[in-house]
């Protein structure tokens, strides 16, 4: 039976717990048994709960969970931090690599606290054992890329699997009159630095264009927090906040309110899938450079990646496809509808959860890889003779 996991209590869910939350409402529409595992209070459970209650909830704490896991159940993980939480627990297991963490970073977290990884080799044969039993996904071709380049090992067959998305059946874009005469424009993201810095970027960009009669709607968990990090000229813009609109509310105001989205990731396919003219800008915990010119319309992605991770190892030079913002604007205004259509069609051909959702069932009925298995290659690139699970 499927497991679905991420047991972390947030009043706003991120991209990863969106994912699962749209796979738990995918099984509960066609009728297919799942286990929860989460805690009375997390995020999964609140929104599953509301929705249906057929399936087993087990919580987190539970002194029987390794009972009530049995070895041929699958549990699904975007990182390898989450077992430590699943002691005593051994199941089959399916990595499904959202980002680039699992592979470039320097630690694990384990309850909280920063393991420094100490063993390359024994990470890449985790990462060997993942693709040889079947176990090991990605959200685009960009994880088999870092692979290659850092492990120098090579995936083959790649497996892709995009994040999955409800997708209306008609473009809400199209179907209203758009002609206002303020553009409105949105950035969605949490009050984070690898978020907040490109909306910084993006407001950098927008000042020396100097746009007239705009708004800029900034929807994010934490406004206080997010905006304490704005440099000073921000606060001569015209920036609307607002906090914690999820679900179909933040559908109703984007299709509302919204010209034109800025954002990464799962927020980038929320208004996108509405039709949306949506724009990709990358991720970065350091401010993006000055020559930045990487902003893209999301059908201009390479495959269904959502958005770069811009680091010391994976420098801006290697994203050098995009288009300057002026280019971005003049080609909205010259052609929105064009891109409203271009954009809702890209996502209904590649993020379509009844098409996503039917091949990740079809590669978990073959993955065999072992919880227990995987524990003992964690262990062995972390810290030696240091009992973590």
């Amino acid at each position: 039976m499927l497991i679905l996991f991420f047991p972390f209590n947030k009043n706003n869910p991120g991209g990863v717990q969106s994912l699962l939350i749209n796979i738990g409402f995918y099984l509960v529409g066609k009728n297919i048994e799942f286990k929860l595992i989460d805690r009375d209070d997390g995020i999964l459970f609140h929104n599953l709960k509301q929705y249906s209650d057929k399936f087993k909830f087990i919580h987190i704490n539970d002194k029987n969970l390794n009972k009530k896991i049995e070895n041929d159940d699958i549990i699904i993980l975007t990182t390898f931090s989450l077992i430590s939480y699943l002691k005593g627990v051994n199941c089959r297991v399916l990595l499904w690599s959202v980002g680039i963490d699992p592979f470039l970073s320097d630690y694990y977290t384990i309850y909280g606290h920063k393991i420094p990884i100490i063993s390359r080799f024994f990470q890449k044969k985790f990462i060997k054992y993942l693709h040889t039993h079947n176990s090991l996904v990605f959200m685009d071709n960009k994880g088999p890329e870092i692979i290659k380049k850092f492990f120098d090992y090579v995936i083959k067959p790649v497996k892709i699997v995009p994040i999955p998305i409800y997708i209306p059946n008609e473009n809400e874009y199209n179907k209203k009159c758009n002609n206002n005469e303020v553009l409105t424009i949105s950035y969605i993201g949490r009050a984070v630095k690898w978020k907040i810095n490109p909306f910084i970027k993006l407001l950098e960009d927008m000042k020396n264009l100097k746009l007239e009669n705009i708004t800029i709607i900034l929807i994010t968990d934490d406004v206080q927090a997010f905006k304490s990090q704005l440099p000073i000229f921000t606060s001569q813009m015209p920036i609307q906040y607002f906090e914690n609109i999820t679900g179909n509310y933040l559908k109703e105001f984007l299709i509302k309110n919204v010209s034109i989205a800025f954002g990464m990731g799962t927020v980038a396919l929320e208004s996108a899938s509405l039709g949306i003219p949506t724009v990709l800008i990358d991720g970065c915990n350091d401010l993006l450079p000055n020559n930045y010119q990487n902003y893209r319309w999301l059908y201009d992605s390479e495959d269904t990646r959502l958005g770069n991770m811009i680091t010391k190892l994976t420098p801006y030079f290697l994203h050098t496809k995009g288009k300057s913002l002026d280019l971005i604007f003049k080609e909205f205004m010259l052609s929105k509808y064009i891109i409203s259509t271009s954009v809702y069609e890209y996502v209904t051909n590649h993020f379509s959860i009844d098409k996503v959702l039917q091949n990740l069932l079809l590669i978990i009925s073959n993955s065999s890889a072992e919880l227990k298995v995987i524990k003992r290659f964690a262990i062995k690139s972390i810290i030696k003779k240091r009992k973590i699970y």
